[in-house]
């Protein structure tokens, strides 16, 4: 699957109601708005099947005016979809649990954490707390928690950090003080549409240029050879 998230300060007008026409073209489509008091920062993650579906809808995107407007104006990251499962306090690809092949980590990782929540009246006011202490650590650029627009209690985290060895201090810190940090409030329930998801990526910035997505960094360009997804 091909994600494409889109971050944005608000939604355009009409989005909300285009939602449902990409569902019905097979995309997974889903629009969060943040949890915090005073941001009004909104994402939209799109999931498509395949490189040819993902070509057909940028290339028909005029059919969907408020969700061209996203993708002229929004800061934008593609990725070939990766889910991670947790073994043993460490983040490991489903497709590849037991590699004996040790890849490395390049920039800034990039974090997309979906999940279902059972209702509880002090679940914003704690995580929004965790919100604020996860901002201060050196080196988190991103951490913030949004709802799904239409699904109560479908949460989404985004994460950003700086790169590996910053990330891997957050997480062992959090490993260690989890006590410590008490009750979070967020009880997993079961999705009302699509599935929990854990994925981690390093970090591609893309933009959306006259009909084409491509890196946002010219030096990331190539116009001679085709390069596949890293």
């Amino acid at each position: 699957m091909i994600r494409i998230l889109l971050l944005l300060d608000a939604a355009p007008p009409g989005l909300a109601e285009e939602l449902p026409q990409l569902r019905e073209q097979g995309i997974s489509a889903e629009l969060y708005r943040s949890i915090m008091p005073g941001e009004n920062s909104h994402a939209l993650i799109l999931g498509l099947d395949s490189e040819e579906q993902a070509g057909a809808f940028i290339t028909n995107l005029s059919e969907f005016p408020a969700t061209k407007a996203v993708f002229t104006s929004a800061d934008m990251e593609c990725y070939q979809q990766q889910n991670f499962q947790l073994i043993s306090n460490v983040w490991t690809p489903d497709s590849h649990p037991n590699s004996a092949l040790a890849w490395p980590s390049r920039g800034k990782i990039r974090i997309l954490i979906q999940g279902c929540y059972q209702p509880n009246p002090d679940m914003v006011a704690l995580t929004a707390q965790e919100v604020r202490d996860t901002r201060r650590e050196p080196g988190c650029e991103q951490y913030t928690w949004f709802e799904n627009v239409e699904l109560k209690h479908h949460w989404m985290l985004l994460e950003l950090w700086s790169d590996q060895q910053i990330y891997d201090a957050h997480w062992f810190g959090r490993v260690r003080s989890v006590e410590y940090r008490g009750d979070s409030g967020r009880v997993p329930a079961t999705p009302h549409r699509g599935a929990v998801s854990r994925e981690f990526y390093r970090q591609q910035v893309f933009a959306f240029r006259y009909g084409r997505v491509e890196p946002a960094t010219a030096a990331n360009l190539s116009h001679t050879i085709v390069w596949p997804n890293p």
